[in-house]
C-alpha cells in the first residue's frame, strides 16, 4: 500500500514538473521576456544590444577582465519603451537584469540554452529555484 502511494505521488510530481515547466529561453531577450511576464509587465518586444565601449574590454581581455554587459530596450504593449541593462558574470550565464523604471534591480534571469532536452529543462528549473 505504501509503495503504491509513493508511486502515485512520484508520478504526480513528474506530471506536475512536465506541465509546470517554463520554456527554456534561447536568447537573452527570451529570458528577459519570461522574467518580465512573471512581474506582469506587458511586453511587445525586447532588444538586447551590446554597445561598443562596453564590448571592447569583454572581447579584448575576456570575461575575467570585465563581465558581459548589454543595454536592453523593452517595447511595451502600451507603445512605451523602457531602457535597462544586462550584466552576465559568466557570459552567457549567471545574468542579471535591471530596469529602474520598473523597480527591478539586479533580478536574475534564466540561463539561455541551445538544447531543449527534458533533463536540461528540469536542471534549468532547479537552478532557477536555487535548489542546487
Amino acid at each position: 500500500m505504501v509503495r503504491t502511494l509513493a508511486l502515485i505521488a512520484g508520478i504526480g510530481v513528474i506530471i506536475w514538473m512536465v506541465l509546470g515547466i517554463t520554456p527554456v529561453p534561447r536568447s537573452h531577450a527570451d529570458a528577459i521576456t519570461l522574467v518580465l511576464h512573471e512581474h506582469n509587465v506587458p511586453v511587445r518586444s525586447v532588444t538586447v544590444t551590446q554597445l561598443w565601449p562596453n564590448a571592447l574590454p569583454f572581447y579584448a581581455y575576456g570575461k575575467e577582465a570585465m563581465p558581459y554587459q548589454a543595454v536592453v530596450t523593452v517595447a511595451l504593449v502600451t507603445e512605451h519603451q523602457i531602457k535597462g541593462f544586462l550584466v552576465c558574470a559568466d557570459a552567457p550565464y549567471a545574468c542579471r537584469m535591471t530596469f529602474r523604471d520598473l523597480k527591478i534591480i539586479s533580478e536574475p534571469i534564466p540561463d539561455i540554452s541551445p538544447s531543449s532536452s527534458f533533463f536540461e529543462r528540469v536542471y534549468a528549473i532547479i537552478r532557477r529555484l536555487s535548489i542546487i
